[in-house]
């Protein structure tokens, strides 16, 4: 009897809260974007309202001779389409400051992002963890300032897997000169093998 397949793991969702690596920073870079954009939208639509407005002026002014109840009706008419376009207006702005708050998350989080990263990997080498630095994410920023970064940190890394093959043969040389059993070197031969093993725990996978 064949076993059940195993269920399909469901893909990762990504929420906009796990956008927010560096909050300060992306936040205050998202607002900055969004109250220019504000601003700009604010006086394009305070622009359009004065010419909508001059426009109804115009049109009151045409009915006049025609009488008090067609000004009356025209004014009626007008308000309304104002008070319909002002809201539009109003949406509008609201929905495109709300998608440019969005997309300023987003896209700081692609320079926010290699940074983090970059910070971690500096912690693990302070803490002597020399492990593979992997490549960024696809449309991350800082591409080539990543990749000195992981040049400088292989080539540091490469010099420790280095440094740890040659307390290696050193090693291996004074067992075959001997001298492993001479009470004298006892203390140093252990603490150069407790050094080699540290470099080649550090160099991880």
């Amino acid at each position: 009897m064949s076993s059940a397949a195993a269920p399909a793991k469901a893909p990762h969702k990504r929420h906009l809260k796990n956008y927010l690596i560096n909050r300060r920073y992306q936040l205050q870079q998202t607002l900055v974007m969004v109250i220019v954009s504000a601003i700009l939208m604010g006086l394009l639509g305070y622009y359009v309202i004065g010419q909508r407005k001059t426009t109804t002026r115009n049109l009151i002014s045409f009915a006049a001779p025609m009488g008090d109840d067609v000004v009356a009706q025209v004014k009626k008419e007008t308000e309304k389409e104002d008070q319909i376009f002002q809201l539009w207006l109003l949406g509008g702005v609201v929905g495109v400051l709300g998608f440019l708050t969005v997309f300023g998350i987003v896209m700081t989080h692609k320079v926010a992002g290699p940074i983090y990263k970059m910070t971690l990997y500096f912690h693990k080498m302070r803490d002597g963890d020399w492990g593979k630095v992997y490549n960024l994410r696809k449309g991350d920023q800082l591409v080539e300032f990543f990749g000195e970064f992981k040049d400088m940190h292989d080539a540091l890394r490469a010099k420790q897997a280095a440094e740890a093959q040659r307390i290696g043969e050193l090693l291996e040389a004074l067992d075959k000169a001997g001298v492993a059993g001479n009470k004298e070197v006892s203390e140093p031969l252990a603490a150069l093998r407790q050094l080699k093993e540290q470099k080649e725990k550090s160099l991880g996978s």
